[in-house]
């Protein structure tokens, strides 16, 4: 159990920031997390996609059957979340992110040799238990641990990574061109692999075995000395999973990342074909989708310390309205009206920035670390489950009125109510305020 020591100077302990002149080590595990970010968000998330024409054209399986093959690793990965949550925060997130590693690039591989359906949707269900395990959650539990008041920063660096993913995907194309669809799936295996595993080393769970507390603060030498160990000494107060389910926040967050699941995946799904119908040219779609990713990584990079200065969870509060009106902004884009992409850039590119850079270290805010993996997957299910809906709610509207117009417009009240779930959320406790963290010792 862990509490905190009472002493008679007490209140005269203040934390030493660290007199090496190294840089603290939780900056490099954020990079190393950017940069697997970036090749999962290349590859798996957004680039497979980019084989589908050549897959159809090959095999000639039906658009229906390839599209369900994505979505069973979709919905997989989500039905997964609560194992590989609780597995990282009980094994830790080196080992999980190294097997995902590992499976996730076999699961490439055997998808380059599909020649099957039963080959083919074997390796969705292989990659989606890779991407479960090894993908953006292993470093977000660790940064939470790592960083108190410079949650944001770090997370804005993760977050562009996955940024960069939008504009990774170009390469993609020219290796489809150049080499066929199942020789570009090998090279992309192979690079994950040579690149991601030794990412996946980076990973130290937490700051305190190195004599260290969130964001560099040295552990007081009083405490390490009395208490003998510095691996003694707890970063925070943190919830049990019980805990949190028993709380008002929990449910709110999780109808905040419901309504944002819903039309986010929307987004996705649909955005290149309503540029198209809106009159932009396939590649002007494409060019205007890697102009978006390049416009995130500076907004999500400016929008990590502002969130630590703010409040993080003032911003993502702030996010779904800025998502919201961005939303009405999309429906009426078109390449005549360039100051109607300006705008969208500004609200709902901005929107979304802050809602990634938030989304996740919120959770260690109002929860703690120690359970931050569990409690995040448990989240999964439950949004994944409604954010299915949304690209068939698009499809249909589409089909209705031969545009995407009417869909994107009522996106937007949808996607900006969420903010009212947030205020009833209430402020997180356990943020860091800019001040010295609480030292807790173990009772003897």
């Amino acid at each position: 159990m862990w509490q905190k020591r009472n002493s008679p100077d007490q209140s005269n302990w203040s934390l030493k920031k660290s007199r090496s002149n190294r840089v603290f080590y939780g900056w490099y595990i954020a990079i190393a997390g950017c940069i697997s970010g970036f090749l999962n968000n290349t590859i798996f998330t957004i680039g497979l996609s980019a084989f589908i024409p050549k897959i159809r054209e090959d095999t000639g399986w039906s658009l229906t059957a390839i599209s369900l093959g994505f979505s069973i690793k979709q919905f997989e990965q989500g039905l997964l979340g609560p194992i590989s949550g609780y597995l990282i925060d009980r094994v830790g997130p080196r080992l999980m992110c190294s097997l995902g590693v590992i499976i996730t690039g076999v699961g490439l591989l055997l998808f380059a040799r599909m020649d099957s359906f039963v080959t083919f949707y074997s390796a969705a269900v292989i990659i989606a238990f890779g991407q479960s395990m090894g993908a953006i959650r292993a470093y977000t539990t660790t940064i939470v641990h790592w960083f108190q008041r410079k949650r944001g920063l770090a997370a804005a660096i993760l977050g562009t990574g996955f940024a960069m993913g939008y504009v990774g995907v170009y390469p993609i194309s020219l290796l489809l061109v150049k080499f066929g669809w199942r020789d570009s799936a090998v090279i992309c295996a192979i690079v994950f692999l040579v690149i991601s595993f030794p990412l996946a080393q980076v990973i130290r769970h937490r700051p305190q075995p190195f004599g260290l507390l969130p964001d560099g603060d040295s552990i007081p030498e009083d405490v390490s000395e009395l208490e003998g160990a510095s691996d003694q000494v707890e970063e925070s107060d943190s919830f049990t999973v019980l805990q949190a389910l028993r709380t008002r926040p929990f449910w709110m967050v999780l109808i905040a990342r419901a309504f944002y699941g819903l039309t986010t995946n929307v987004h996705h799904v649909h955005q290149i074909p309503h540029l198209i119908n809106r009159g932009y040219s396939p590649q002007g779609a494409g060019l205007f989708v890697a102009v978006y990713g390049l416009f995130q990584m500076g907004e999500r990079l400016a929008c990590g310390p502002l969130g630590d200065r703010i409040g993080r969870f003032r911003m993502y509060r702030l996010s779904f309205l800025f998502l919201g009106v961005g939303w009405v902004f999309f429906a009426y884009i078109s390449p005549q009206s360039s100051w109607v992409t300006v705008l969208f850039f500004l609200t709902y590119g901005l929107g979304h920035a802050a809602h990634t850079v938030a989304g996740q270290p919120i959770l260690a805010d109002y929860f703690g670390p120690n359970r931050f993996g569990t409690i995040s997957g448990i989240m999964s299910p439950i949004s994944l489950t409604i954010s299915v809906i949304g690209p068939l709610y698009g499809g249909v509207m589409f089909d209705m009125f031969g545009n995407f117009q009417r869909a994107f417009v009522l996106l937007g009240p949808v996607i900006a109510s969420a903010t009212v779930a947030m205020f009833l959320a209430g402020s997180p406790t356990l943020a860091g305020s800019g001040q010295n963290p609480s030292i807790y010792v173990r009772k003897r």
